[in-house]
């Protein structure tokens, strides 16, 4: 079973690193793949939305650093070393792009970036289209540009929503108590007795 899931696996990464060739998507995809390109305007992102998002936005730009690190971590210093799978070899791989010596899976690319739209998506649900669109474009380009096998970008996608959503968790939880604290009700309650005093004073 193993052994045809890999051999399935394998089939599909050359369907699409040569069969699936075109010049436009030799010219885009190692654009699309390569971070240098992106660190800019998602610096930019994550400071627009933590200046002019409000509290929810400044929230998430944390959740979204927070995400990113555990995710790029957890694939890159845990599971890559672990599994020690190699890298498409070169005698049937098309590269387009310089190959990091790290090992194949998961994709760290396919995890960060699956960890940043998933979260993203969950507090700002409008833009979940086009989320799954950048997801699934970062993911392909990492096939096409010949670096990973099509699992091992499963296995990075499915590791980086396991990371927003242990996130989201541990936030959804410490924010349900600390409102539950005494302290917040403390406030909540001299708040009040404020506003009271403003009215009838």
């Amino acid at each position: 079973m193993v052994d045809a899931i890999i051999a399935l696996d394998k089939r599909v990464f050359i369907f699409i690193n040569h069969n699936m060739q075109s010049k436009f998507l030799d010219v885009l995809m190692p654009i699309i793949t390569n971070f240098e390109y992106w660190k800019i305007p998602a610096v930019l992102f994550l400071l627009s939305l933590f200046i002019w998002g409000g509290k929810k936005g400044k929230v998430v730009a944390g959740l979204t650093l927070l995400v990113f690190i555990l995710s790029d971590q957890l694939s890159s210093n845990v599971l890559k070393p672990f599994f020690f799978r190699s890298r498409p070899p070169e005698e049937f791989a098309r590269v387009l792009v310089v190959v990091s010596p790290k090992y194949s899976f998961p994709s760290t690319h396919a995890s960060n970036i699956f960890s940043v739209t998933t979260l993203l998506s969950y507090y700002y649900r409008r833009f979940l289209s086009l989320n799954i669109f950048v997801a699934l474009l970062v993911s392909f380009s990492r096939i096409y540009v010949g670096v990973h096998y099509p699992l091992d970008v499963i296995g990075g996608a499915l590791l980086g929503i396991a990371c927003t959503f242990l996130v989201v968790g541990i936030e959804k939880l410490t924010a349900r108590r600390i409102e539950a604290s005494p302290l917040a009700r403390e406030g909540e309650e001299q708040g009040g007795r404020e506003t009271v005093d403003e009215e009838y004073g």
